[in-house]
């Protein structure tokens, strides 16, 4: 193996450690995956509603972090099924619900992105 290929193995999987770290061992995102953890229909959608229309910056801050994760899968620093190993079921949960899925569709917001790397997962 080239000390280029080594490399960058190594950076990939340093963007790996750090995204999980970032998602799953702060509790910054931890509310909004909460409430994005339930059934698209139900007392917890009008939660889900209540996130989309109030654009909070906890929400908003979530969907940078997937546009990120998106940016990153995109250029090539991490690999696609690295970010699916490790966020599948979380952006299964922004897929599942058709309001969040509108929201990040809507060009005007910005996450053209994360759009993308949604495209195609089944809820």
């Amino acid at each position: 193996m080239t000390t280029y290929r080594r490399n960058a193995r190594l950076q990939r999987a340093k963007w790996a450690v750090s995204l999980y770290e970032k998602f799953f061992e702060r509790s910054r995102y931890k509310p909004v995956r909460d409430a994005l953890d339930c059934a698209e229909t139900g007392a917890d959608a009008a939660a889900v509603a209540r996130l989309v229309e109030d654009e909070t910056p906890a929400f908003t801050d979530y969907l940078n972090f997937f546009e990120l994760v998106a940016f990153l899968v995109e250029s090539k620093q991490i690999a696609h099924g690295d970010a699916m190993g490790l966020f599948q079921y979380y952006l299964k949960s922004l897929a599942r619900h058709s309001r969040v899925r509108a929201y990040i569709g809507d060009k005007a917001k910005g996450f053209e992105k994360l759009s993308w790397l949604l495209h195609g997962i089944e809820n």
